[in-house]
């Protein structure tokens, strides 16, 4: 019998996925359908298929006898011939509360939407070949595309999947959060800040697969060994608090957590906050990605396009919770939240690829100076690929110049040549950068 996917598209609902399909043989497949009722065994199942071509949905009916679980897939599918169930309504949306730091499931399916609609054009053109196309590429050229570019949708699709389905029912592994997000009033969250979900993938490859240990080696260990050697964690009652702006998807502040000190971050994406919550409260199983399949330049072999890899490479929130330690995070924009000392004083402040994301130099200067105590440390590693917008983009020698203005007598430069997502040598083009790491400390008399 020949089976469609139960998705033509992402699921999408008026606020947000439901829980996942459950059928009498107690098989599941989180996202890949709806309750019809709350009640189990489940009579019928609403799926959603979505058409990019004319930014629809339309949902279809279908008796759990007609869906069958294919391993391969890691869902339900429907049989061909089921294919003239009738069209229904979509199932009323679950209300969640919420802060205004989460996205709902709603908004993270269309951001899926966009990214797949993207994909989805770079990759139709080998599906729509000439005669002089196909003459050229005969022979079985495109096989390996042809396997690997359905394999790579349906990982993608099953991750998105699993962080949909917390966005619209957080849940929290056992003993409590070890990572708490902190709302302040009247600060802004940005909504179009890291919101791409290719971004999202090459961000969780970064800091969370085992593959990508060139970051690891290369950025986060000598930052926090630069930082160890100036400022080594205190014991007791007064632990050493270090201060993590631009957190991203949290690997740096993992480690400087399990290191010894006591973490706060800041991050204004709503996506990669709510991703922050899904791996350090919920502890997701693992779950294979492919980062760079929507990468259709610069591949030196169709393999290196779709590669995957497994993220959470660990448990960042098990671990946190084994050693007994927490991260706080605020939400928001970064000026917004810390400048003046609103946060209060940290004895180290750490900025990774950081510095140059600013929208004003000084701004960024004036806010990690207030939350710098005196006698404190701040440890900057990357570049200074500043936005077109930014009036001041200084070169480092006038930047150490302003900050010695500022009191700050700075340590031993060091550059340091390391990629940023992939590593070098797999494609013909990585974004690679001569970074610098850097220390200063701020004088005792401020």
């Amino acid at each position: 019998m020949q089976f469609q996917s139960v998705y033509s598209g992402f699921p999408v609902v008026s606020g947000g996925l439901s829980q996942s399909v459950i059928l009498g043989d107690g098989r599941t497949a989180v996202g890949a359908g709806y309750y019809s009722s709350s009640s189990l065994p489940v009579s019928m199942v609403s799926v959603p298929s979505y058409d990019p071509r004319v930014s629809s949905l339309s949902y279809q009916a279908y008796a759990p006898s007609q869906l069958s679980y294919s391993q391969t897939a890691g869902s339900f599918v429907v049989p061909a011939a089921a294919s003239e169930a009738r069209t229904v309504a979509p199932p009323p949306a679950q209300p969640v509360s919420r802060g205004e730091w989460r996205l709902a499931a709603v908004t993270l399916s269309e951001i899926v939407e966009a990214f797949e609609s993207q994909v989805h054009e770079q990759a139709s053109a080998f599906e729509t070949l000439s005669e002089k196309e196909k003459n050229f590429l005969r022979g079985g050229v495109l096989s390996q595309r042809m396997e690997f570019a359905p394999r790579a949708r349906m990982l993608n699709r099953k991750f998105f999947n699993a962080l949909c389905a917390h966005a619209q029912s957080p849940s929290a592994i056992s003993g409590g959060k070890p990572l708490e997000v902190v709302e302040l009033p009247g600060i802004e969250v940005p909504r179009g800040s890291y919101a791409t979900a290719g971004s999202l993938l090459l961000h969780m490859y970064r800091d969370w697969s085992n593959e990508a240990s060139h970051v690891m080696e290369q950025v986060y260990r000598p930052l926090i060994e630069r930082l160890q050697a100036q400022l080594p964690p205190r014991t007791g009652d007064r632990p050493t608090r270090i201060l993590v702006p631009g957190l991203g998807l949290g690997r740096l502040a993992f480690e400087l957590t399990m290191a010894g000190y006591e973490v706060e971050g800041n991050e204004a994406s709503p996506l990669f906050l709510t991703v922050l919550d899904w791996l350090f409260n919920a502890a997701p199983d693992p779950l294979t990605i492919c980062p760079g399949s929507h990468f259709f330049q610069h591949n030196l072999t169709v393999a290196e396009q779709y590669m995957e890899a497994r993220v959470p490479g660990l448990q960042p929130g098990v671990n946190m919770r084994g050693a007994g330690r927490r991260l706080r995070v605020t939400a928001g924009d970064f000026v917004q939240a810390y400048r003046g000392g609103a946060r209060g004083r940290f004895d180290g402040v750490v900025t990774c690829f950081f510095l140059d994301t600013c929208d004003d130099l000084v701004d960024y200067v004036e806010a990690i100076d207030a939350a710098v105590a005196p006698g404190g440390v701040w440890v900057n590693f990357g570049p200074l690929k500043y936005k077109h917008n930014v009036k001041l983009k200084l070169a480092w020698d006038e930047l150490r110049r302003g900050w010695s203005n500022l009191g700050y007598v700075f340590g031993e430069d060091r550059v340091v040549r390391t990629a940023y997502h992939l590593p070098a040598g797999r494609r013909m083009n990585t974004v690679e950068y001569d970074a610098l790491l850097s220390h200063a400390v701020k004088g005792a008399k401020q």
